[in-house]
Formats: C-alpha cells, structure tokens, sequence
C-alpha cells in the first residue's frame, strides 16, 4: 500500500459517500485519496490494501459495512478449553475447523473477501462460504493462528461472528439423538433378516443354525437396549427420584420386560 495521507476528520457535504461502505460521510477521512465516513473503514481498507485484497471493492457498489458504531468485541473466551470443544467441528494438532455464522454477509463482495481469508493470515488454510446460511467454514491450524484470533480477524474487517453457545448444544444433542436413531435401525433390520425364516417355519430341521441366529438377534438387541433407548431409562431415573411419574416410565419399563421376554 502506498504511504497513506490522513487528513483531519471534518463536516462536509453529505453527497460525499464513503468509498468502503457507501454510506453519506459525515465527516471525511482521507487515506490515498479515497474517503472514508469513519475511522472503522478506514482500518478495514487499509487490511485489504495491505494484504492485496482491494479486488473486494470491485464486486459491488456497496461492499462494505459501517463500522462507526462498531464495538471492539473480544474473543478470548473462544481459546478456553471447554467453549473451544463446542464451537470446533473437527480439531488436531496441525489442522482444525470451525464454522462460524455472520449474518453481515449479504453481496458477492462479502463472500470474495470471505473464501480470501488465508491472505490476511498464514494460519487459514482455507475458507468457504455458505451465503443461504450465511455461515463460513474456516480451516486453519491450530500451532499458527488461535480460534479467537480468527474471531478477531471477522470482526476488524467488518464481519464480526455471532456466536451462540446453546445452539453448539442443541447441534451436540441432535447429532447423538440421530446417530442413537442409526444405531436402532440397523440392529433393528438386522433382527428382522435373521428372524426372517422363523417367521416363515423355514429351518426348524436346523438348530444350530436356529441356535446362532437366537445368539445374534440377542447380541444386536444389547445396543438398543443400553445405548438408544438410554434417554429413556435415565429420564425414568429422574421421575423415580423426584417421586413422580412422567411417560418415559411405562417406556422404559416396557422395554425391560420385552427385551427379558424374547430372550426367555
């Protein structure tokens, strides 16, 4: 970037727009003839000239957001342990991702500065942008650059993360409720294949054969028993200890007695 003038910010003539977010300036701030309405734009221009990145301009008219009443967010409390495991999708030593959603992203601009983020930093490998979700998957590594720095990045250039830790935990929930709905289908099918000549009187001439299917259809019902159907028993658990009864309990001792039953 060439040796940058400022002048002293000034009222003047609100036909003058500001040339990284497009708004009436207000006021002026001058940097390499190019006028800014405030001194967030300003920043955000001179990360992207120093870093090559002025091709952002070049998308839309309007590319930009006003950052005069921008507030410096920290994110420091992204690096702690227990906030870092929920807000990671994939982590290792040298390779991590995390998905964060901005809801700032709204033009072709934002999403070319977004999918460039390695330029601003070495340790982004690489970025991709979701624009229906208005999300943007980062890659990075961990030894070079931290989560919170990321977060920084986002918001110096205009697109702060908004970060919702209870969603991470309803998207934790919904993927071990899914994978526990995985678990009961296949057993459940398999059950189903081995019991098939049963249902038809085939194979009776057969015991051992009868003997090994029995053993298998046993073996599958154990996983459906202690792993998905577990929120069932433990919120049976609760109602017991809280000396009430909910409709979790007729389930879970349902479940007992049919699994006890088949098997005697």
């Amino acid at each position: 970037m060439s040796e940058s003038v400022i002048n002293e910010a000034h009222p003047v003539n609100t036909d003058t727009k500001c040339y990284h977010c497009g708004d009436a300036c207000e006021e002026t701030i001058c940097v390499d003839e190019k006028t800014f309405c405030c001194y967030g734009c300003k920043t955000v221009y001179e990360i992207l000239s120093t870093n090559g990145l002025c091709e952002y301009y070049q998308w839309d008219e309007r590319p930009g957001l006003p950052l005069s009443g921008a507030v410096n967010e920290s994110f420091a409390y992204l690096d702690e342990a227990t906030i870092r495991k929920k807000v990671i999708e994939f982590d290792s030593s040298e390779f991590a991702r995390v998905r964060f959603y901005i809801p700032s992203i709204h033009c072709a601009s934002c999403i070319w500065l977004m999918e460039n983020l390695e330029q601003l930093d070495r340790g982004i490998l690489k970025s991709e942008v979701n624009f229906a979700r208005k999300s943007v998957c980062i890659d990075f590594h961990p030894q070079r650059i931290s989560l919170s720095k990321i977060a920084s990045l986002l918001a110096k250039v205009g697109y702060a993360p908004q970060i919702n830790l209870e969603k991470q935990k309803e998207k934790v929930k919904t993927t071990s409720l899914i994978i526990r709905l995985a678990v009961a289908g296949f057993c459940f099918g398999n059950v189903m294949l081995f019991s098939f000549p049963e249902y038809l009187g085939l194979d009776h001439h057969d015991n051992g054969l009868m003997r090994v299917f029995s053993f298998l259809n046993l073996a599958l019902s154990i996983p459906v028993l202690l792993y998905s159907a577990y929120g069932y028993f433990k919120s049976a658990a609760k109602s017991f200890q809280q000396k009430q009864i909910n409709i979790d309990v007729p389930i879970a001792l349902g479940l007992i007695a049919l699994f006890f039953q088949e098997r005697l």
